[in-house]
């Protein structure tokens, strides 16, 4: 996504959307499902627990950018 938002500055288009969304993927990477395979995954795991985790991780990198 850095590398996508670079392009789009460098031909002056707007590079915002790409990079919140490398920002959302580095956050995703820090939760504990990040290491999940398909094999290891535990499918079991409610998804509003799932998405707690991603809003945490998101939140909590966007406390660090501020």
């Amino acid at each position: 996504m850095n590398e996508i938002a670079a392009t789009f500055r460098a031909a002056h288009l707007p590079a915002g959307f790409h990079e919140a969304a490398a920002q959302v993927f580095k956050a995703a990477a820090a939760t504990p499902l990040a290491a999940a395979t398909r094999e290891t995954a535990d499918f079991s795991t409610p998804l509003s627990d799932v998405v707690a985790l991603y809003t945490d991780a998101c939140q909590t990198a966007l406390q660090g950018n501020s």
